[in-house]
């Protein structure tokens, strides 16, 4: 008889990026080809597991005081595993699409006035601290921020066990 299990899997990616401004864009999905203001993900820093439930310390997780959530070294999957992961990270919304469907949910989230206002309050912060790289020939007017991401997803583990019926003794209950 199979055996099958549901593991849930909490990664908290945590990596640099670069917080575009693009003067040019009017911010219309269809029309322009990126929106005013953009997040564009550059190098991974950290991943860890992640939980929000105080029994995790049971487990081996620690308590995080910034982060407001207990975290733990990832120590099942490689290196290659992680840099894949934060592959499928960075290439979802808002970050970025890879079809048309996904591009539709982005053109959704990105182009939204309450995305596009969340990103254009924390790019003036920035510049009003002095943080933001001017626009050149090359390259439109960004900061660099570190930005913090976690999924949660499900995945399935299964097994195949077997046994021999008449090797299974069922014991009586006694009287």
């Amino acid at each position: 008889m199979p055996y099958i299990k549901n593991i849930k899997q909490d990664i908290y990616f945590n990596f640099e990026a670069k917080l575009y401004y693009n003067p040019t864009s009017n911010n219309l999905l269809g029309v322009d080809a990126r929106p005013k203001y953009y997040i564009e993900p550059g190098e991974l820093k950290q991943a860890l597991y992640w939980s929000e439930d105080s029994r995790s310390l049971d487990r081996g997780y620690h308590r995080d005081a910034s982060l407001n959530f207990y975290i733990k070294n990832i120590y099942n999957l490689s290196d290659r595993e992680v840099e894949q992961e934060y592959f499928r990270v960075i290439s979802r919304t808002p970050f970025s699409y890879t079809t048309m469907k996904s591009y539709q949910e982005y053109g959704r989230e990105v182009y939204s006035a309450n995305f596009q206002g969340k990103l254009e309050q924390q790019f003036r912060a920035l510049f009003g601290e002095g943080k933001v790289v001017e626009a050149t020939t090359i390259e439109l007017s960004h900061s660099v921020i570190t930005c913090t991401h976690t999924i949660s997803e499900f995945t399935k583990a299964s097994r195949s066990e077997f046994y021999v019926p008449s090797c299974a003794v069922i014991g009586l209950s006694k009287i």
